[in-house]
């Protein structure tokens, strides 16, 4: 089902998108740039939170590994039925965490925080 992110909070977005990652299926998006509106087939692999508090989205798509704000993400569908098909970006080949109350969310965030960010540099 199509959602549209102006039709629902940055949080249920971001939930939804953590569903994807945590469930390991793909998501098509239509994403604003400055010069364009996209439509791409992403496979998330990592959340990110940047120093002043932005949050990244890290996702593999046919063109490689990229880097999407979900400011920018004007629809998307979340595919349950399509798998991972492209390898994980360095890296990211671990399991992924999948927090069940909103207290391990938190701690996995805060863990996030204390990391040195080296996702973000290989996405670069």
């Amino acid at each position: 089902m199509l959602k549209r992110t102006t039709q629902q909070s940055t949080t249920a977005t971001v939930a939804d998108l953590l569903r994807a990652m945590t469930g390991r299926f793909a998501v098509t998006i239509t994403y604003a740039k400055p010069e364009e509106t996209s439509i791409r087939t992403i496979e998330i692999h990592d959340v990110l939170t940047s120093k002043d508090g932005r949050i990244i989205v890290l996702a593999a798509d046919r063109g490689g590994v990229r880097t999407f704000h979900p400011e920018k993400i004007d629809a998307y569908t979340l595919l349950h039925r399509v798998p991972f098909t492209m390898a994980p970006p360095a890296g990211y080949d671990r399991p992924v965490p999948v927090p069940r109350s909103t207290a391990q969310v938190v701690a996995l965030e805060l863990g996030r925080d204390d990391w040195s960010g080296k996702p973000l540099a290989r996405a670069a």
